[in-house]
């Protein structure tokens, strides 16, 4: 269930969005996903070539679920495991259709782990500078 408004303004690079207001996402089992305000996302990581079938980056019922998402891979120690069937929930609950949100799974889990990575450095390094 989602909690908050998901408000974004237009980062000058015209491909990011950063969020205004913090909002959440509690999962079925009660787990609360967190997305910041000052939390920048690119949105939904879809090959360019797919955007004519299932949409672009902030399109379609899974754009929030993207955003989740990459708030997710960005919070030290979630798990890659976790966050990706996060997002398979948040789609379904956003109103995506079951094909549409296992083949969004299906791409995260087959492609996602070096932006998991990447993102779990960056978490690293900038509570190991604070």
């Amino acid at each position: 269930m989602l909690t908050g408004r998901v408000l974004t303004v237009w980062e000058p690079d015209g491909l990011q969005m950063q969020i205004v207001e913090p909002f959440t996402f509690t999962d079925a089992a009660g787990r609360v996903w967190p997305v910041p305000a000052g939390f920048v996302t690119d949105g939904a990581s879809i090959p360019r070539a797919l955007w004519s079938i299932v949409g672009s980056p902030f399109t379609g019922a899974y754009r929030v679920a993207g955003v989740l998402h990459d708030s997710a891979y960005s919070q030290l120690g979630v798990t890659k495991n976790d966050a990706d069937n996060m997002l398979r929930e948040a789609a379904m609950d956003s109103g995506c259709e079951w094909w549409l949100a296992e083949s969004i799974y299906a791409g995260v889990r087959v492609g996602g782990l070096g932006p998991y990575s990447e993102s779990q450095r960056e978490a690293a390094n900038i509570k190991g500078s604070t």
